[in-house]
């Protein structure tokens, strides 16, 4: 999985309480620094990328701890790019009407660090295929646009919608519209992937069930 690096002056380092042998960025990176290091933290190894939707071993109390979430810990240490109450509210304060209008950035707030490229409305298509190779949506399903003076995506209720994502694709809640992180085929794990050449499972997205 590959993240979009910030520039050097805009990534921002953290220390989390729990695993206070690193520091955290807001991109995703990680930097290790060894107890005789406290004292002069600009001394650390260099940094090292993390898939976000993965699980990751840390040292904790002298010990490795497997199955650490990274993108819990970021949300601990930088809750202003993931969606918050605020924003579930500006659909809620909608449930009863047929159309809703969300503003894009609040939309990518739920589906962080991934960012969405297109929405598509697949309400009336055969969404049944998609081809992996190129990940782009091989369909004449109706695209949707933001708004071009405010900026808000205008959605149906009843409506089917899909997106297209910069790490994977996007799902919304039939019900509430709400955008989701979906792994895609090429998100799997390697086990997963090994079991189905093996087995003889069919590739399934799940993006369109």
């Amino acid at each position: 999985m590959i993240t979009e690096f910030l520039p050097e002056d805009k990534v921002i380092w953290k220390q989390y309480k729990d695993y206070d042998l690193y520091l955290f960025s807001n991109d995703f990176q990680i930097k290790y620094f060894s107890e005789q290091e406290y004292d002069d933290p600009m001394e650390k190894e260099d940094s090292i990328d993390y898939d976000p939707f993965k699980y990751i071993g840390l040292n904790k109390d002298g010990k490795l701890c497997e199955n650490i979430s990274l993108k819990n810990i970021h949300k601990k240490l930088f809750p202003e790019y993931y969606a918050n109450e605020e924003d579930e509210k500006l659909f809620y304060m909608q449930k009863d009407k047929d159309i809703i209008r969300i503003p894009l950035n609040v939309l990518n707030k739920f589906v962080y660090p991934n960012k969405i490229i297109q929405i598509y409305d697949t309400t009336d298509k055969n969404t049944s295929r998609l081809k992996h190779s190129k990940k782009v949506i091989q369909t004449s399903n109706k695209k949707v646009y933001p708004n071009k003076r405010n900026g808000n995506i205008t959605l149906k209720r009843g409506h089917k919608y899909i997106a297209l994502g910069t790490l994977t694709y996007v799902k919304f809640d039939k019900d509430t519209l709400i955008p989701k992180n979906n792994k895609a085929y090429w998100c799997v794990n390697p086990t997963s992937i090994w079991k189905e050449k093996n087995y003889g499972k069919t590739k399934k997205t799940g993006i369109w069930d």
